[in-house]
């Protein structure tokens, strides 16, 4: 079983937490592995290379100008030397056997391409020690067909061959967030084979200032990669049939969340009009009772938002599982 293994990190306002995602990595069970963290122009630069000067002699360490974790996922990729990748986010940790599970895992799998393990929450009361799949789901195959229609999830953190990164093109520089769904459904084209599992090996943090905290922001970001899938693509009738319904899909989602942000912000009007595009398309008796609180006394929609937002944050609400975009 082959066990060079390269470790990418890409690195951005990461400096509370990069050092036990560090430590995570060579704590693990399987130790030939080569890590390479890219600072991604970071704003704490000074800082971020002291808490990483402890482990200098175990990293390969690369500095760039900001240009978005897209950009530093892709230059890590160029620069590693190993025939396989394997993803952790520097504000994420894995348990001590993920190396091993992935990599005996991905052997077993009759030639799989990229594997990609189930995983906790943490970080966020209300979703606190709650696994990965109960949101962000997968059952059966994994196909650009089944992706597009988000019956799988593929979560970041996966075990991948690099010749089938490269193979698809890498990961695009330009993106800042999604950069791993654009990639991920390109090497479907390409006839990349995608498994997965369910041994809980990521813990995910979730945190305000995260690139994925930011629900408009991440709509925003997707519906961009979703236009260049079908712009560079060469896609049958059903694949683009699946990639128009899920922009439709992102679209709506990106409405409520716009509306969500308008009620937060008092903005009444622009509230009404969001949530009245997400109605067109998606009609239900919860989303018609927050337009007509909204005409009628929007205060109350409002302050009953807030209360919500304050039981999330203390726990005592939990966030219910759904699809995530």
């Amino acid at each position: 079983m082959a066990r060079a293994v390269t470790v990418v990190m890409p690195a951005y306002n990461v400096t509370p937490y990069i050092g036990t995602a560090l430590d995570s990595v060579f704590a693990q069970t399987v130790r030939d592995v080569e890590v390479i963290v890219v600072n991604d122009g970071c704003p704490d630069t000074p800082n971020l290379e002291r808490v990483l000067d402890a482990y200098a002699s175990r990293i390969i360490y690369i500095r760039q100008d900001n240009e978005g974790v897209g950009s530093a996922r892709r230059t890590a990729i160029d620069a590693a030397s190993t025939p396989l990748i394997a993803q952790l986010d520097p504000d994420d940790w894995w348990e001590r056997d993920y190396l091993a599970v992935q990599l005996r895992l991905l052997e077993a799998s009759g030639g799989a391409d990229l594997i990609y393990p189930n995983g906790y929450y943490f970080g966020r009361p209300d979703m606190e020690g709650r696994l990965l799949m109960e949101y962000s789901p997968s059952e059966g195959d994994v196909t650009f067909l089944s992706a597009m229609a988000m019956k799988v999830n593929i979560i970041y953190s996966a075990l991948i061959r690099r010749e089938a990164i490269l193979r698809a093109g890498n990961f695009d520089p330009k993106f800042r967030t999604s950069e791993d769904f654009d990639l991920w459904m390109r090497m479907l084209k390409t006839g990349a084979r995608i498994s997965y599992h369910r041994e809980p090996l990521l813990h995910y943090r979730l945190r305000r200032k995260s690139l994925t905290s930011g629900a408009i922001a991440v709509h925003e970001w997707l519906l961009q990669v979703l236009d260049k899938l079908e712009t560079v693509l060469d896609l049958s009738a059903e694949e683009r049939a699946a990639l128009l319904a899920r922009r439709a899909n992102v679209q709506m989602e990106l409405e409520l969340a716009r509306g969500k942000e308008a009620i937060q912000q008092r903005q009444w009007r622009d509230a009404r009009w969001h949530l009245q595009l997400y109605r067109n398309s998606n009609p239900s008796k919860k989303i018609s009772a927050a337009l007509a609180l909204l005409r009628c006394c929007p205060w109350i929609l409002g302050a009953g938002m807030a209360v919500q937002k304050r039981l999330l944050g203390s726990g005592l609400l939990k966030a219910k599982p759904q699809r995530m975009v």
